[in-house]
C-alpha cells in the first residue's frame, strides 16, 4: 500500500468556491479507479466562518492498494489537467504500517493529518507495534471513519491521517493540519465492509 498527498497553498483572497465546485464536478471521476482504495478531496478555507483555517488549501489524499494504480493516475489526463490548473505539485508518499476504515467512509466531513519525527534511537519494530495499536484504538472511537499510520524513510517521519463524520478541531495541535472533506471517492480496491489493511 501507498498513501499519497499533494497540497496547493492558495492566496488568502482566493475564492474557495472554485475548489468546492471542482470537487463537486470532478470528484466522481475517481470512483472505482483501479488500484485505489479511496481518494479524499480535502480543502481548508480561511473565510469559512465555522471552520476557519490559517491557510487556503486544496490537498487531496489518496490510499493506493499498489504502486501501479498510483502510476496510472499520475500519468493520466486527469492529473495533467490538475497541473494545468494549479501547477505541478510536490507529491508526498508514505508507506503505511496499517489502516482501518468503516463502511460509512463516504460520510466523512473532516480530516486531520499529523506528522511526527522519528528519533534514530527508536526501534522500527516497536514503532510499528505502537502505530498499529494507535490505529486500532482510533478506529474504535465514535465518529472516526478511517485511520492510517504510515512512515517516510527519507525524512524519517510518521504520518497519521484520520477522517471524521464531525468536526475534528479538538485534536488540533502544532503538528496537525485540519481539513474539510468535500468528497470521498471509493476506489476499485475498496471493500464495502469495515476492515483493516496492511
Amino acid at each position: 500500500m501507498i498513501s499519497m498527498q499533494y497540497r496547493f497553498v492558495l492566496p488568502s483572497d482566493y475564492d474557495m468556491g472554485i475548489i468546492r465546485a471542482r470537487i463537486r464536478d470532478k470528484g466522481y471521476l475517481l470512483d472505482h479507479f483501479p488500484g485505489l482504495l479511496f481518494k479524499a478531496y480535502l480543502f481548508a478555507d480561511t473565510q469559512d466562518g465555522k471552520n476557519t483555517a490559517p491557510l487556503n488549501l486544496y490537498a487531496p489524499f489518496y490510499l493506493w492498494q499498489e504502486s501501479e494504480g498510483m502510476k496510472r493516475f499520475l500519468f493520466s489526463d486527469g492529473f495533467s489537467g490538475l497541473q494545468h490548473a494549479f501547477g505541478r505539485p510536490r507529491v508526498k508518499s508514505w508507506t503505511p504500517f496499517t489502516c482501518a476504515y468503516k463502511p460509512a467512509l463516504q460520510g466523512a466531513r473532516y480530516a486531520a493529518r499529523t506528522v511526527l519525527n522519528v528519533a534514530p534511537s527508536v526501534s522500527l519494530e516497536a514503532l510499528e507495534r505502537e502505530e498499529t495499536a494507535y490505529v486500532q484504538t482510533q478506529i474504535e472511537q465514535q465518529g472516526v471513519l478511517a485511520c492510517i499510520s504510515a512512515f517516510d524513510p527519507d525524512r524519517w517521519v510518521v504520518m497519521r491521517f484520520s477522517m471524521y463524520e464531525a468536526d475534528a478541531l479538538e485534536i488540533a495541535g502544532a503538528d496537525t493540519e485540519l481539513y474539510q472533506v468535500g468528497y470521498v471517492a471509493p476506489g476499485g480496491a475498496l471493500k464495502n465492509q469495515a476492515g483493516f489493511c496492511g
